[in-house]
């Protein structure tokens, strides 16, 4: 409660202590009604937000999955600089302890290919730049640098994607 409504509230005259702590009590009441609407708009706002990746189709012939492909790790990408890498197949959706991880199947200039569970930022950045559909992802490039996160009071490197232009 803003500090002025609180004076006015406790130093109003004319009203008893009853009153005042009644007033107070449905100010609390409407107060967390309101944050509570909030928090199941930002809640429905986030599930809308979640963009279905499409299925690749099944074959008869053994193909090698996302599982097949060492995992990319930033000691892959140079310091100070930024490697390009092209998407070979959609997205595939895995349940982590951290929630949803969309993982990717990259090849790199030089042939090499590494699977990469992307982060929310990617993630987004590539819906925004490619479109709600994982399939229009497949042959488009990646420029993936390492930065630096702070996570849990510890600073870790990590990649990022952004999509080139």
């Amino acid at each position: 409660m803003p500090e002025d409504l609180r004076r006015i509230l406790w130093k109003e005259k004319g009203r008893n202590d009853k009153e005042r702590k009644k007033q107070w009590h449905e100010w609390l009441r409407r107060e967390e009604e309101r944050e509570a609407a909030k928090r199941k708009r930002e809640a429905e706002q986030r599930r809308a937000r979640q963009i279905p990746v499409a299925k690749t189709p099944k074959t008869d012939a053994p193909e090698r999955t996302t599982h097949d492909f060492p995992y990319l790790v930033s000691k892959d990408i140079p310091k100070n600089g930024c490697r390009k890498a092209t998407i070979m197949r959609p997205p595939e959706i895995t349940e982590t302890k951290w929630g949803k991880r969309y993982r990717i199947a990259l090849e790199f200039e030089d042939s090499d290919k590494r699977r990469w569970s992307m982060n929310d930022s990617t993630f987004w950045n590539l819906s925004d730049a490619y479109g709600a559909d994982g399939s229009t992802w497949v042959g488009k490039v990646l420029q993936l640098k390492v930065m630096e996160f702070r996570i849990k009071g510890k600073v870790v490197a990590g990649i990022i994607g952004e999509p080139t232009k």
